[in-house]
């Protein structure tokens, strides 16, 4: 516990190091979503390989995440900053097309050098990077689409700790009723509805204290907004917990990594933040597009 603790205080100083510069500009918070792509990357092909040896190096598909992503601030710039959520969405589809030719052509080049048996393991290996590289995809088109960005980004990386803290406490002290037990069989219907709480209970307080909001939006529509974010944040969130639990029971394995002694590695850190940020970049387009 006492390593668990350490090692937790050091990650959350770190994280700190790469988001508070993001006040200033979205280049160091960028470089950390980068860095979450390629580990994150290398971990889920590690998993895969446990289950398929056969899988194959994930260097072409990493390069061509990389080159997606590198595609953002590019694609803002060309779709002019001043059309937020249009820069947005114009600079997503350029990366994800990116993304998309890179994997169909791993996919086709495992085809070609093995046969079509290898159509499974090349696809799911396909399949694994974009489901770490889509939600970076998201953080970084924020960073340099909004000049508030990192106050979209903050609270999609507070949403999955918030609701995993209450939702241990709420389930250590009234959890009777197990919700996925073949997948995590601690978790319990009353921590889950603790975890919807909590982050329910958060958002407003973040939205309404620490946001930049325009003054012309009413307290009551703000309120409003934060608490339904909250809830689609914190079961996103837990579903992702949920599904990277699954991911790790299926490989066979305990963690995706050993890169935090006590926590694993940077997926079974940011697991949950790959489910709310895509969140949080959807209602980023919205707020600034009404």
């Amino acid at each position: 516990m006492k390593e668990r603790i350490l090692t937790g205080i050091v990650f959350s100083i770190v994280i700190a190091g790469f988001i508070v510069p993001g006040f200033w500009t979205p280049v160091v918070p960028a470089l950390l979503f980068a860095s979450v792509l390629v580990l994150g990357s290398a971990e889920i092909h590690k998993a895969l390989a446990a289950k398929h040896p056969e899988t194959g190096s994930p260097t072409g598909l990493m390069v061509g995440a990389l080159a997606g992503l590198a595609v953002i601030p590019i694609a803002i710039w060309l779709a002019a900053p001043s059309l937020a959520p249009v820069s947005s969405l114009v600079a997503l589809a350029a990366a994800g097309f990116v993304l998309a030719v890179v994997a169909a052509a791993s996919v086709l080049v495992a085809v070609l050098a093995h046969g079509v048996e290898r159509v499974g393991s090349a696809g799911a290996a396909a399949a694994g990077m974009i489901y770490v590289a889509w939600p970076m995809y998201c953080a970084v088109a924020m960073l340099f689409a909004y000049d508030n960005a990192i106050f979209w980004v903050i609270p999609a990386l507070l949403a999955p700790w918030i609701t995993d803290v209450t939702a241990y406490f709420t389930g250590s002290l009234i959890g009777r009723h197990k919700i996925v037990p073949a997948i995590s069989p601690k978790k319990t219907w009353e921590g889950c509805l603790g975890g919807l709480v909590g982050c329910m209970a958060a958002m407003p307080v973040w939205f309404l204290f620490a946001f930049p909001r325009q003054q012309d939006i009413p307290a009551g529509r703000i309120v409003l907004f934060a608490l339904l974010l909250g809830l689609a944040a914190s079961i996103c969130a837990q579903v992702g917990d949920w599904f990277a639990s699954a991911i790790k029971r299926w490989a066979g394995i305990k963690d995706f990594g050993n890169l935090f002694p006590g926590h694993g590695g940077v997926l079974d850190r940011f697991d949950s933040v790959l489910f709310t940020m895509p969140v949080f970049f959807a209602a980023a387009i919205l707020f600034e597009a009404i």
